[in-house]
């Protein structure tokens, strides 16, 4: 998983990384990245998304 993880766009990447190996809050990523706790959140959904479709790609491909 964390290979799939390393292949997504950074800013992307760097919020699942901080969240999911740091575990910090959304607001802590918000305040880490200098960015709003709704971006994180918007980061996070889509980082899910291309994941998601990593995962179904490889099983498939």
């Amino acid at each position: 998983m964390w290979k799939m993880v390393l292949k997504l766009p950074g800013k992307y990447r760097e919020a699942i990384i901080l969240y999911a190996h740091y575990q910090l809050s959304l607001k802590e990523i918000a305040a880490v990245l200098g960015v709003t706790e709704g971006t994180v959140k918007s980061r996070m959904f889509n980082a899910r998304k291309k994941l998601t479709k990593m995962k179904e790609s490889s099983r498939h491909g």
